[in-house]
């Protein structure tokens, strides 16, 4: 998987500069089991599978952002606050590419994901 940086730079008109790079590796999610499924050739098989509509994470981390936000009085952190909730809003998406390796079985080529409890 990719590795990502992100760099922290704290700024302070008394004392200067101070900065921090973050290097992250991204990592898939641990496999689960799904049920076993049978069907007939030829015929269409649906199966109900159970998934996390939003990493839990991700979005603690956007209360954060949004909180800090909305207590920050300097002008120009509020300035860059916004530019990361555009460009988290813009990347949020619930759709998905499928990649099928199996030359024994079809299916569409992106899922959406909704969250029933909402």
């Amino acid at each position: 998987m990719d590795i990502h940086q992100a760099y922290i730079i704290f700024c302070d008109e008394k004392v200067g500069e101070l900065q921090y790079t973050l290097v992250g590796k991204v990592k898939l999610p641990e496999p689960f089991e799904i049920p076993a499924v049978k069907g007939e050739m030829g015929s269409n098989v649906n199966i109900d599978i159970p998934l996390e509509p939003r990493n839990r994470f991700f979005e603690l981390a956007k209360a954060k952002c949004r909180e800090r936000f909305q207590s920050s009085n300097k002008a120009k952190e509020r300035e860059q606050l916004n530019e990361i909730f555009k460009k988290l809003q813009a990347e949020d998406s619930n759709i998905f590419e499928v990649q099928i390796t199996s030359p024994y079985f079809s299916g569409p080529n992106t899922i959406t994901i909704q969250d029933l409890g909402r």
